[in-house]
């Protein structure tokens, strides 16, 4: 059985990012366009194996234009004005793979493959914030026109990657009676960018009905599950290192004139955005228990616990702020803001959940 099917996602969004607090001068037009591809074929191989595959292939393009020709002035709770008019593309080619076999031998039926989540190369033409954008620490600061800081960026911003993410399973659905199930699984996850090769990722549950009538259903399950970046931390990473995009924050700038303050920014520090050198793939550990009742032929009540903790989630800060007490000069001086990107983040989350459904 093959199947072939096309999809395309169209959308204009006017005056993005204004409203509440934030003033029209500093929105912005939006764009997004995507197209896809997809086929999928299932091939009977014996009655016990049954070989799936499933291939998209896709095109985005994503342009964002600005709204207005001013220099950004930022107070706290409030965007003023906004740079001229500036834009960034992104453009992005991708596909996905799933290929997966299923043998199913007496009780078990055993599925193992390959899962190609994303691998896709992508661009970005970055050609924003070249006037600047002000800071300022108080309303009061900002109706007298003294900004603490100035951020501006100048330079090259085009970045191009290839980002491959790919993962291995297999996994067991093992009918043990009647009554019981159980479903026992390993999965391996690895993504390019990352240096840790030992994302095994074990899962398990099972399905239990006690009692003859079957209308009592008690499941639970555990396991771990890696996560992945995304395309947005590596395009800054590429682009601003120092060398591309050069990305600079000033003090005390002369306002409203920013040109003058940016005018040379290859003399300034630039800011930067790294990878720690110890950074790891972020993954849950989420675990569920629930028990769900036939109240009546179409009515069932289900009440389940589900738990998740997240370890070595991705978090990113500031490595050379300036230190107290006096907050006056960074550690290192030939660089700004060096945002780092690390594995240090923290989740926990424990919730109920108690469904109701029938007709």
């Amino acid at each position: 059985m093959q199947s072939l099917r096309f999809s395309h996602l169209g959308q204009r969004n006017r005056s993005q990012g204004i409203g509440g607090v934030t003033l029209p001068q500093a929105g912005f037009d939006h764009s997004d366009r995507e197209d896809e591809l997809t086929w999928r074929q299932q091939t009977v191989l014996s009655p016990r194996l049954l070989h799936d595959v499933r291939v998209m292939a896709g095109v985005e393009y994503e342009p964002r234009v600005s709204l207005s020709n001013r220099a950004a002035h930022r107070r706290p709770g409030r965007v003023h004005g906004r740079r001229r008019r500036e834009r960034s593309d992104a453009l992005g080619t991708h596909f996905t793979l799933v290929d997966a076999v299923t043998w199913s031998p007496g009780r078990h039926a055993v599925k193992a493959g390959i899962n190609i989540p994303d691998w896709s190369w992508r661009g970005l033409d970055d050609r924003t914030n070249t006037t600047g954008t002000f800071y300022f620490s108080s309303l009061a600061d900002y109706t007298a026109g003294r900004p603490y800081s100035l951020v501006a960026q100048r330079g090259d911003g085009h970045v191009a990657f290839l980002e491959k993410v790919v993962g291995l399973f297999a996994q067991d659905e093992i009918r043990v009676r009647p009554n019981l199930s159980l479903d026992i699984g390993l999965r391996y996850d690895w993504q390019n960018y990352f240096h840790d090769d030992d994302n095994f990722a074990p899962r398990a549950s099972f399905a239990y009905a006690p009692g003859e009538s079957g209308k009592t259903v008690v499941r639970g399950g555990a396991g771990i599950f890696y996560d992945r970046t995304g395309p947005g931390p590596i395009l800054d990473i590429l682009r601003y290192d120092g060398a591309h995009l050069q990305r600079a924050v000033v003090t005390d700038p002369a306002y409203p004139n920013a040109g003058s303050s940016t005018r040379r920014p290859a003399r300034r520090p630039p800011s930067i955005v790294r990878l720690a050198d110890d950074v790891t793939i972020p993954y849950m550990m989420q675990y569920s228990v629930g028990v769900e009742r036939q109240l009546r032929a179409r009515t069932a009540l289900a009440v389940n616990v589900v738990g998740s903790k997240g370890i070595s989630m991705f978090r990113s800060r500031d490595v050379n702020a300036p230190p107290p007490p006096d907050f006056a000069a960074r550690p290192d001086p030939a660089h700004g803001v060096v945002r780092q990107i690390e594995s240090a983040g923290t989740l926990d989350a424990v919730s109920m959940q108690v469904t109701l459904r029938g007709r």
